[in-house]
């Protein structure tokens, strides 16, 4: 059985190790918290591009 996407902080440990036995693939969206872009990007691009890829 498929099992959509979840995020795995908003599962408890018996959840998320049922859902990691089986060959699971795993994304870990990392990026920098705050850095500069320039003047016309937020601070916090890197993490709305990893929430987005994410989601």
């Amino acid at each position: 059985m498929k099992h959509p996407g979840v995020r795995l902080a908003s599962l408890t440990w018996a959840e998320a190790e049922s859902l990691l036995t089986n060959d699971p693939l795993v994304v870990l969206p990392i990026g920098a918290g705050a850095k500069e872009h320039g003047p016309h990007l937020p601070l916090g691009t890197d993490h709305i591009m990893v929430e987005y890829l994410a989601d």
